[in-house]
């Protein structure tokens, strides 16, 4: 999706073998929890992951976030942001 770089959600849920990608700079804020279950949830570098809730990570459930590589001063990394609590359970 061309120019698609913001989005706001209530929240978001990623199930059992499931990955979610999103582009390179996409600024997603939520106002609820974010749960990723046995999936992989991945932002690329200049991301920005605005959480409202709890971030939980379980059942060997991954985030990964790229943020570009350490001699570019001029790019910028990206950032995940976590109002409440941040849950990584055993084997995620």
């Amino acid at each position: 999706m061309p120019d698609f770089t913001n989005w706001p959600a209530a929240g978001l849920a990623v199930i059992t073998n499931c990955q979610l990608q999103y582009p390179d700079g996409l600024h997603l804020t939520t106002s609820t929890n974010v749960l990723v279950d046995s999936g992989r949830l991945i932002f690329g570098t200049g991301s920005v992951l605005n959480i409202g809730g709890n971030l939980y990570v379980t059942n060997r459930g991954s985030l990964m976030v790229y943020a570009g590589p350490t001699n570019e001063l001029s790019l910028t990394g990206a950032v995940v942001s976590v109002s409440n609590d941040l849950c990584i359970y055993d084997g995620s």
